[in-house]
């Protein structure tokens, strides 16, 4: 449900930070997108939901990755995206791997090996597919469409899910996770509309 606030975070962190223009249909979008998914999330399951604090965190993880996404493509100007996506997952992993250490070290965390190979499919999978292909993809899309519209696609994270379930593990999709899903496509062509003519009229 937080994570359904990324495209007007991402417009305002890209304002104040880059001083990048607004476009006009952002906060329509955005209220669409977010419509969208709390239909998918709340009424998907239930009518319920539930806040547990780290909410926050989402916000502040949208705002790191926002900032990122858009120096990157400032900082690193002539390399290929997948270029910069092999540096970002690099780097990150490096730092990854010094933390998760000296958690351990320091005794904040019980790190715990699994090697069976269910969970080694699973990590391969993880760093080949989401970390990967994904990074790689987003860079793409933000070299192309902006940081900006690239979060707004963000929202389709819901609809991924509920198909994912379906066809992986036969999960039946309820009608809110269809009327969703429709409310969210709704928001993504608005944006797509409205950035396309309003880079004709400038």
């Amino acid at each position: 449900m937080m994570s359904a606030t990324s495209p007007i975070v991402a417009a305002l962190t890209a304002r104040v930070v880059f001083a990048m223009p607004l476009y006009g249909g952002i906060v329509a979008s955005t209220l669409l997108t977010m419509a969208g998914g709390l239909v998918i999330v709340v009424m998907g399951n239930g009518g319920t939901a539930e806040f547990r604090g780290g909410e926050g965190l989402v916000i502040l993880a949208t705002v790191s990755w926002t900032w990122y996404s858009q120096a990157a493509q400032r900082w690193l100007a002539g390399y290929s995206q997948l270029h910069i996506t092999g540096l970002t997952v690099m780097t990150g992993s490096v730092a990854l791997v010094v933390l998760a250490t000296l958690a351990h070290v320091t005794g904040l965390y019980e790190t715990r090996f699994d090697l069976t190979p269910a969970s080694l499919a699973m990590v391969l999978y993880l760093g080949v597919i989401p970390i990967g292909i994904g990074a790689w993809l987003w860079m793409f899309a933000v070299s192309r469409l902006g940081v900006t519209v690239a979060s707004i696609y963000h929202n389709f994270v819901p609809v991924s899910a509920v198909l994912v379930a379906t066809v992986a593990f036969g999960a039946v999709p309820t009608v809110y996770h269809l009327i969703g899903g429709v409310i969210i496509l709704a928001g993504v062509v608005y944006s797509q509309v409205r950035s396309h003519a309003e880079k004709r009229n400038a």
